[in-house]
């Protein structure tokens, strides 16, 4: 009896890193041609990139039901994924930085996706609204109230008001109230059971969104 849990265990095992062995295969092309030098860098590996990819994730419907949902994931991406897994749903990206700390960036036309150098999987996902649809100074927090009427009020909120307007520390948003000061930059997060969904205001626009661990995760390395 002991003999056979012990050949299940074996098989188990086996069975279980052969997966990610096959999973890691671009990142350990990523990693042979980071070596052990820290110096910033582009990255050149044809196996990694498609210049061609020029797909953009979000469109005027950054303000949907999709994007915004009280979830762990962000379009399709969730944190803990691996390399192979986000060119599968994403395609490869047009270019891939390593900045000094080892934590690649693969750039896509209008999104970032950030890999934890030590678990190599997938550490924060974020997208951004497009340049051209973009709105100078939007109706004094329209976007953080639609928002609200999609998904609910945030967990947490960090609110920066803009130095060069008046407004900016008269009227700091809160729950249930009207009248918001429309200069101000802001992050309303969202915290789901394994990540944050952080969405980013800027004038009362919502220009950008990103899928972040928990600070407590984060802390730990998970």
């Amino acid at each position: 009896m002991k003999r056979g849990l012990i050949l299940v265990a074996i098989v188990a095992a086996i069975g279980g890193s052969a997966p990610k062995a096959r999973a890691d295969e671009f990142y350990r092309a990523l990693q042979a041609e980071i070596g052990t030098n820290d110096t910033p860098r582009d990255i050149s590996t044809a196996l990694l990139l498609d210049p061609s990819n020029t797909v953009r994730r979000l469109t005027n419907a950054i303000l949907s039901s999709e994007v915004l949902a009280r979830d762990d994931q962000l379009l399709g991406l969730r944190l803990g994924m691996t390399m192979k897994q986000v060119f599968e749903r994403w395609g490869k990206p047009k270019a891939i930085w390593v900045p000094c700390t080892l934590r690649p960036c693969l750039l896509y036309e209008d999104a970032f996706v950030f890999f934890d150098p030590t678990n190599q999987v997938v550490d924060e996902v974020s997208v951004s609204k497009p340049p051209e649809l973009r709105v100078q100074w939007t109706h004094p927090l329209g976007d953080f109230d639609k928002c609200v009427e999609l998904v609910g009020e945030p967990d947490e909120r960090k609110i920066t008001p803009d130095p060069f307007s008046n407004e900016g520390l008269d009227t700091i948003p809160g729950p249930g109230r009207s009248l918001r000061a429309p200069y101000f930059f802001c992050d309303a997060a969202y915290v789901g059971s394994s990540a944050r969904k952080v969405l980013g205001f800027n004038g009362g626009e919502l220009v950008c969104v990103s899928l972040q661990r928990n600070p407590l995760a984060r802390k730990e390395g998970r």
